[in-house]
């Protein structure tokens, strides 16, 4: 599971795997490296991502050139503390054209600034559905990029099966086109955030829940997958989210998709849902929620967590 935290201590019910996320801001942000230092050697071989979203302007913003000094130096820093680690990059928001687009920037920019390929150990996305445009509803246009608009993705697409697969397809191609296809690929949020009141009843949610979890469980692609994972496309996935607030229609805030109600603690339709999926793997379960499949990475496999 992940807090979008870097947590001292992090409960481990059951040996549960952990893996934190790095903070990273705004601009050119660092971390306080003496909290970091004792994290890191409280959890030895973790995979750690670097930022959330770091292309969003609604998220942690950084141009692409920021994000190159950011990662290239968290990176060094927990690869001193623990050669066993693996460092991942911030999940974007959803893998489209522009924002491959600022990622091809980042790699670029690393590249003129350290003189050498920019590593990473684990490939992370998220996989949103929702609307580029500046200016308007969804999550805008990456930080760095002149564009007014991307995909114009509809309200309606947000749990778009369709869409779900074609931005992983085309993640993992642009992996192999930039010799990473024998890198591992976790999508370390995606789910449903558009509210019942907009039509995304539970039902519809867990529908949506069940189809992209056989699709990431069963699908290889001999020219695309993980050789080390008999090709399959997706290693890890977690499911957003376990209890965030619910929408509010007077407020505005919130998202669809929790599987425990924050207020009440108890488990929803979606939770309901997630718990019978998982209890038919139980043959490949190691620690639930996680999903044990062949890839393995320090404390890591092919797991459906929550976030």
């Amino acid at each position: 599971y992940t807090d979008n935290v870097a947590t001292l201590d992090p409960a481990l019910p059951h040996g549960i795997n952990y893996i934190p996320l790095i903070g990273t801001g705004r601009g050119n942000y660092r971390p306080n490296w003496t909290e970091l230092a004792d994290v890191i050697a409280n959890n030895p071989g973790r995979i750690w991502m670097v930022g959330n979203e770091p292309e969003c302007v609604y998220q942690e913003p950084h141009t692409p050139a920021e994000y190159a000094q950011v990662y290239h130096d968290v990176y060094q820093f927990i690869k001193a503390q623990d050669p066993t680690a693996l460092v991942a990059i911030g999940g974007v928001v959803q893998p489209t054209p522009l924002r491959l687009q600022w990622l091809d920037m980042v790699l670029g920019e690393y590249q003129a600034r350290y003189g050498q390929k920019m590593p990473v150990d684990v490939w992370n996305i998220h996989n949103m559905i929702l609307q580029e445009r500046k200016g308007f509803w969804g999550c805008d246009i990456p930080v760095g990029l002149d564009a007014t608009a991307g995909r114009l993705y509809a309200l309606e697409d947000n749990d778009n099966f369709d869409i779900f697969v074609q931005h992983i397809v085309e993640f993992r191609t642009w992996m192999k086109a930039r010799g990473e296809q024998n890198k591992p690929l976790i999508i370390s949020e995606f789910g449903v955030l558009m509210p019942k009141e907009y039509g995304f009843s539970p039902e519809r949610v867990n529908a949506f829940m069940n189809k992209t979890f056989d699709y990431m469980l069963k699908t290889r692609d001999l020219a695309l997958g993980l050789p080390e994972d008999d090709y399959h496309l997706v290693q890890m996935w977690a499911w957003f989210s376990l209890n965030e607030e619910p929408y509010g229609m007077g407020t505005g805030l919130g998202f669809n998709g929790e599987l425990f109600n924050c207020y009440t603690r108890q488990i929803t339709p979606m939770g309901e849902n997630f718990a019978r999926y998982t209890s038919r793997l139980a043959s490949q379960v190691r620690y639930f929620p996680r999903i044990q499949r062949n890839w393995r990475a320090g404390a890591g496999g092919a797991w459906a967590g929550t976030e």
